[in-house]
């Protein structure tokens, strides 16, 4: 039986959660993919979303736990030259105290070709992110 494998970052910023969930609400954090069209109706537990780059690939899921300090995504990918890989979950927690402490754990993954991958993005979409503030 093969293993999952887990992709675990962590990053400290000056800001409060409720930043971060509005850039995740208005779109922000979905377009720092790249995708070349987003479909992300409802910010809502049961809401969906469906990320898509142009002749490479698809990204969907839904929001399947969401509070004041935590997001949970189901993550379906769907082309980018791999086997599909669903069921895979992204969870994004954030502690505040004097900063806002975020980790974001990306759970599930079959391959280590796309624990890399996925590493590989989300470190970038993470810098892209502090640049915003």
């Amino acid at each position: 039986m093969e293993e999952n494998r887990t992709v675990c970052l962590s990053h400290s910023y000056n800001l409060c959660p409720e930043f971060f969930f509005e850039q995740i609400r208005n779109g922000t954090l979905f377009r720092l993919t790249g995708a070349n069209e987003i479909d992300a109706p409802e910010f809502q537990e049961g809401g969906f979303f469906k990320l898509l780059f142009n002749e490479r690939g698809t990204i969907s899921g839904s929001i399947i736990h969401l509070s004041d300090s935590q997001l949970w995504l189901k993550w379906n990918v769907d082309g980018f030259g791999r086997a599909p890989e669903h069921d895979t979950e992204v969870r994004i927690s954030m502690l505040h105290s004097d900063k806002t402490e975020l980790t974001l754990e990306h759970r599930g993954i079959k391959s280590n070709e796309s624990a890399v991958a996925k590493e590989r993005a989300w470190t970038e979409i993470l810098k892209e992110l502090e640049k915003l503030i």
